[in-house]
């Protein structure tokens, strides 16, 4: 089904990133405001795919899978063996190997259709950051974005043009949202 093409409010996004957060039974990291939006989000909008770039140790992808989506991409130069171990037991989770920016990966990721959250969390490089999202964005509804205000990134966050929300009370080194 995926998401509407009704978007939610801004204070309606305000709303949800303050909902209390006991983890689900993930078994890690359940008090942290940040990931508890990943799911809570994932919740609201039952999306049918999830991009994530970068996956890290593969909470992001993990939280989104188990809020629900039907299907979490979440894509990483490494593949490390502690994000394989996380994600493997969520069936609705697909951990590709490979760089963002190559002409074959974005390729592959046009070829899933319409985005219906994006999670852009890669190399906190104002540049790396604007070539993702001038690509992938316009594939997706909504646009997530971690460490906003971390060294140049707040550059980067200033750049993004369409309505967008700062919810830094997730995380220290800020978090955004564009739709």
């Amino acid at each position: 089904m995926g998401i509407t093409s009704e978007k939610l409010s801004a204070s309606k996004l305000e709303e949800i990133s303050r909902r209390k957060y006991t983890g689900d039974g993930i078994g890690y990291l359940t008090s942290d405001p940040y990931y508890g939006f990943l799911m809570n989000l994932t919740k609201e909008l039952k999306p049918d795919l999830v991009v994530e770039l970068g996956t890290a140790s593969g909470n992001g992808a993990a939280h989104f899978a188990q809020g629900g989506a039907k299907k979490v991409v979440s894509i990483d130069i490494l593949n490390t063996q502690e994000a394989r171990d996380r994600c493997k037991r969520f069936p609705n989770i697909e951990l590709w190997k490979g760089n963002t920016n190559s002409p074959s990966m974005k390729s592959k990721v046009k070829k899933l259709g319409k985005i219906d959250i994006l999670f852009i969390d890669t190399e906190h490089t104002s540049e790396q950051a604007w070539k993702e999202y001038e690509y992938y964005s316009q594939f997706a509804n909504y646009v997530l974005y971690d460490d906003i205000i971390l060294n140049e990134m707040r550059d980067f966050w200033d750049r993004v043009p369409e309505p967008k929300l700062e919810l830094n009370h997730l995380h220290t080194s800020g978090f955004g949202i564009s739709w």
